[in-house]
């Protein structure tokens, strides 16, 4: 980020020299991001579709050497290049101002980056003038969406027990609490949300409208900031006394552009926002996104995105999206009530945590209660669940977003891996770290991982150590049947001076693949002062593929 940082006076100098040569019409880019749900109390704002299609449709270039004989911009409505010096601007500023071209030219602030805007065939004789002779041009990206089914026969109702209005007790938050999230400010990069949405009515909301798509029939961003903020007889918001500000990057039908979106990430930070939320997403990186969120975080934000409703992938390539996808953004993954990861949920090894995102009870803006599924709902959870925790514990969002992703419950196999990251949050958890004394072994999970080279599966059945003291022995007890050929099988196994937050398994290794049918898990040690999660049962769970192991 910092080769892309400018002085404070060469920014206001900038600021007040901007060519406007026109004003474009419209917006800056059309590109699926939202459609919204055809009837039914379910909402459909939540995935990606395959990246196969979306690369089909893509009409965009990065990284292209401007100049002579420049490249065709394949349609794209903008582009932008870095600018490292104030004659540099100058010049090309003066060379837009001259050209007669039918172009609008500002700076991106924070970024030191110039945004030309225009008609394709207008912006690429502008580029491939001599003044742009040897620049690094980015074409605006057309397809920032958010997230929807990656496959139309896909059901969200495959996707495992709903939450319901459980979401907060299984993310460990006392919802009579008072004051949740209460100083914490978080930006909202979404479609606009209706201000006036019943659920909102005393929440602290506000919105900072760049690109004039405020629009109070947006669906997406109401069902979203329901869940951080509502309060209703249909939804409790995580952090209801959290502020809102809500920048509409995305007009009511769900398109937008990374250059909005990294605009409004720079205009988030630069407005003091604690966190920066984004149930948002596309396939492709692009180097102003990366440091718009890179500019974000060494301001001390801390950025929470959707990881993406692709599944997992047939030859273990990642699925997640960007920004999600970035280092300095904390990558969201969906579950369901019972812990287990989605099946649409993104996986790959830049996922850090899973989060609620199976049919949470949520409000759109006209007040209607919605079931809301997808990874869309999973980062506004961990979001909120990061605001909870730095207003009841008095720390940053930095250190609570640390405490959050350290204090994860296992899931899947043992460790981190790349569909649930670290693990699931849990508030409550996050918020005892630093208390001693707590006692607490917990069963966790069966799971399958099948070994192609070996034709093999390894069940695993695991627990954790979720307390704050070392564990001296863990004894942990498991049955499970599978495919029907085995019948009942029973196990056990001890494991010794287990530390806080250190999973263990037993396994259990079988040729071919195979499905268990069903599996349980109990555990006990010595002064366990929570045995309510002293046993797991776990019903038909997917075998998981071998690369599924590996973690971020």
């Amino acid at each position: 980020m910092r080769k892309y940082g400018l002085h404070a006076l060469f920014l206001l100098l900038l600021l007040g020299m901007l060519a406007y040569v026109c004003m474009p019409s419209g917006g800056s880019g059309e590109t699926a991001l939202y459609e919204p749900s055809q009837g039914g109390a379910s909402s459909s704002g939540n995935g990606l579709e395959p990246p196969s299609r979306q690369r089909s449709t893509a009409a965009v270039s990065r990284g292209a050497k401007a100049g002579a004989g420049a490249r065709n911009m394949r349609g794209a409505d903008a582009f932008m290049v870095d600018v490292d010096s104030e004659g540099k601007a100058r010049a090309l500023l003066a060379a837009v101002a001259s050209s007669g071209a039918n172009v609008h030219a500002r700076l991106l602030p924070g970024l030191g980056r110039l945004v030309f805007r225009g008609e394709p065939d207008e912006l690429e004789k502008l580029l491939s003038s001599a003044d742009f002779e040897g620049l690094e041009a980015e074409f605006n990206q057309r397809l920032v969406m958010i997230p929807e089914s990656g496959e139309e026969e896909r059901q969200w109702g495959d996707s495992g027990r709903p939450f319901g209005r459980g979401a907060l007790e299984w993310l460990g938050i006392d919802p009579a609490a008072e004051d949740r999230g209460k100083g914490v400010k978080i930006a909202l990069l979404d479609t606009s949300i209706n201000r006036d949405a019943p659920c909102l009515a005393g929440a602290d909301v506000k919105t900072v409208d760049l690109f004039g798509l405020e629009d109070g029939a947006a669906e997406h961003g109401s069902l979203v900031a329901s869940l951080i903020a509502g309060s209703s007889g249909n939804v409790t918001g995580i952090a209801d006394a959290a502020s809102i500000i809500s920048y509409p990057v995305l007009d009511a039908n769900g398109y937008g552009n990374v250059f909005d979106l990294a605009e409004a990430i720079v205009a988030a930070a630069d407005a003091g926002a604690d966190i920066i939320s984004m149930s948002l997403g596309f396939p492709h990186e692009s180097a102003v996104l990366r440091a718009a969120v890179d500019y974000a975080a060494a301001k001390g934000c801390v950025l929470v995105a959707s990881a993406g409703n692709e599944g997992a992938s047939a030859d273990g390539s990642s699925t997640v999206c960007y920004p999600a996808a970035f280092d300095s953004v904390m990558a969201v993954g969906a579950v369901n009530a019972d812990g287990r990861v989605a099946p649409f949920s993104s996986s790959g090894g830049e996922v850090n945590a899973a989060a609620p995102g199976v049919g949470l009870c949520a409000e759109a803006g006209d007040g209607s209660g919605m079931l809301f599924y997808g990874t869309s709902a999973s980062a506004p959870c961990a979001a909120a669940s990061i605001a909870y925790v730095a207003a009841a514990c008095g720390i940053s969002v930095k250190e609570a977003a640390s405490r959050m992703l350290e204090n994860t419950n296992d899931a899947g196999v043992p460790g981190a891996d790349a569909e649930y990251g670290n693990g699931n949050v849990n508030a409550a958890r996050a918020m005892n770290a630093d208390e001693p004394g707590i006692h607490d072994a917990a069963a966790c999970d069966a799971v399958g991982v099948y070994d192609e080279a070996t034709d093999s599966t390894t069940l695993y059945f695991t627990a954790q150590n979720r307390g704050t003291e070392r564990i001296g022995t863990l004894s942990l007890d498991f049955s499970f049947a599978v495919n029907g050929a085995y019948g009942n099988r029973t196990g056990s196994a001890q494991f010794s001076d287990v530390e806080p937050g250190a999973p263990v398994a037993a396994t259990v290794k079988l040729p071919g693949r195979v499905e268990m049918d069903y599996a349980t898990v109990r555990v006990s040690s010595g002064g366990d002062e929570l045995p309510g999660n002293d046993f797991a049962s776990v019903a038909h769970p997917d075998t998981k593929s071998d690369f599924l192991t590996s973690g971020k």
